[in-house]
C-alpha cells in the first residue's frame, strides 16, 4: 500500500517538474535575450523596419513590423508604416484599414492624411482623396505640406481638372522649389495640351534637380523630336538606355533612336 501511494506521489511530482520545465523554457523562447528588456528589443525592431522600408524592402520590413504591433498595438506609427507595406504589395484595403486604424488612435496625424489621400488616388477615388488631402496641406503643423498639394494636382488630374492640378502643382513648387516631380507633371501637362515650349521649359528644370529620371529624360525626347531639335533627342532617348537599361522604357526610346539614327536629315519620326 506505501508502494503504492509512493508511486502516485512520485507521479505528481515528477508531472509538476515537467509542467515547471514546460513555462521556463516557454517563457525563456519569448523573452528578449539577457540583459535586454522588453521596449529595447521593440525598438530595435522599430529601428530595422524602418531600415527596411527606406531600402523599399518590404517584406522584411513587414516581419519587424509586425513585431513590433504584436507589443504595442495601439501605435499609431506602426499602423501607418504597415499602411506603406501593404500599399506597395498593391494591397489597398489592408492599407487602408491600418491608416484608419492610425488616425482613430491620433486623430491630429497629417501625415496619415496625405498618406490617405494619396491611397484613395491609387484606388481612383479622386473625392476622397482631396478632401483628406486639403486636410494635409492645411495643416500648420505639417512639415512637408508641398508633398499634400502634389498629390492634390494628382487627384484633380486623375479628375481631369488641369486647372487645378496646375495650381496644385505650383503651390508645392512654392513651397519647395527644388521639387523635381512637381516640374515634371507640369510638363506632362504641357505636353498633353499641346504647349510644347513650356512643357520642354518644365521637364529642363526637372532635370536640372534631379538629373537620374529616366521618365523625364523620355518624355523630353518626344518633345525635342516634336519641336524639330533632333540631336537633343538623341541624347535625351540614349540617356533613357543608360538609366533604365532592360525596361520597357528603355525599348520605347531605342524605338525612336532607330527612326531618328534612320533617315539621315532627322526629317521624319515616329510619335
Amino acid at each position: 500500500m506505501k508502494s503504492h501511494e509512493t508511486d502516485v506521489l512520485l507521479y505528481y511530482f515528477t508531472t509538476l517538474c515537467m509542467a515547471a520545465c514546460l513555462v521556463v523554457l516557454t517563457s525563456c523562447a519569448s523573452a528578449p535575450p539577457a540583459g535586454e528588456s522588453t521596449s529595447t528589443s521593440v525598438t530595435k525592431e522599430r529601428e530595422m523596419a524602418e531600415r527596411q522600408l527606406a531600402l523599399r524592402n518590404y517584406p522584411a520590413a513587414l516581419k519587424h513590423l509586425q513585431k513590433v504591433l504584436e507589443a504595442n498595438p495601439t501605435d499609431p506609427q506602426v499602423h501607418y508604416d504597415l499602411s506603406i507595406v501593404y500599399r506597395a504589395k498593391g494591397l489597398y484595403d489592408k492599407a487602408l484599414g491600418h491608416l484608419k486604424e492610425a488616425l482613430r488612435l491620433k486623430p491630429d496625424y497629417p501625415e496619415a492624411y496625405n498618406a490617405l489621400g494619396s491611397l484613395y488616388i491609387d484606388m481612383k477615388q479622386y473625392d476622397k482623396a482631396i478632401k483628406w488631402l486639403e486636410k494635409a496641406a492645411t495643416d500648420i503643423y505639417y512639415k512637408t505640406p508641398h508633398y499634400a498639394y502634389f498629390n492634390l494636382g494628382r487627384a484633380y488630374e486623375g479628375k481631369k481638372n488641369y486647372d487645378e492640378a496646375i495650381k496644385s502643382y505650383k503651390t508645392a513648387i512654392q513651397i519647395a522649389p527644388k521639387f523635381s516631380r512637381a516640374f515634371f507633371k507640369l510638363g506632362v501637362i504641357s505636353e498633353m495640351q499641346g504647349k510644347l515650349e513650356e512643357a520642354k521649359l518644365y521637364y529642363e528644370k526637372a532635370l536640372l534637380i534631379n538629373t537620374q529620371n529616366p521618365n523625364v529624360y523620355y518624355n523630353l525626347g518626344r518633345v525635342y523630336c516634336a519641336l524639330g531639335e533632333y540631336k537633343k533627342a538623341v541624347g535625351a532617348f540614349e540617356r533613357v538606355r543608360i538609366l533604365a537599361p532592360a525596361t520597357e522604357l528603355s525599348d520605347k526610346a531605342e524605338l525612336y533612336l532607330r527612326r531618328l539614327k534612320h533617315y539621315n536629315q532627322y526629317n521624319r519620326v515616329i510619335r
